[in-house]
């Protein structure tokens, strides 16, 4: 599901679904979909996807690519329409 090739994650599949799992958070769990730059604390749901994927040890994992990825595909979206 998940090639790897010259140290860059080619996914644009496991893109899609690590937003729609972000989607589906925000909507069932109403979990905010990022963490605020005011607080350190809290969470959000690419931090619930980015503890996932470090339990699963996929990749990717951190929360600063998981947020990435949110708003690249958030982006998208808003372009789609």
């Amino acid at each position: 599901l998940l090639h790897h090739a010259r140290g860059h994650y080619q996914g644009d599949l496991l893109n899609s679904l690590i937003y729609a799992v972000i989607i589906d958070l925000i909507d069932t769990h109403h979990l905010n979909p990022m963490r605020s730059e005011s607080e350190s604390t809290g969470i959000s749901a690419c931090d619930v996807v980015a503890r996932a994927m470090a339990n699963l040890r996929r990749r990717p994992q951190g929360y600063s690519t998981i947020k990435r990825i949110y708003l690249t595909q958030n982006a998208a979206q808003d372009d789609l329409f």
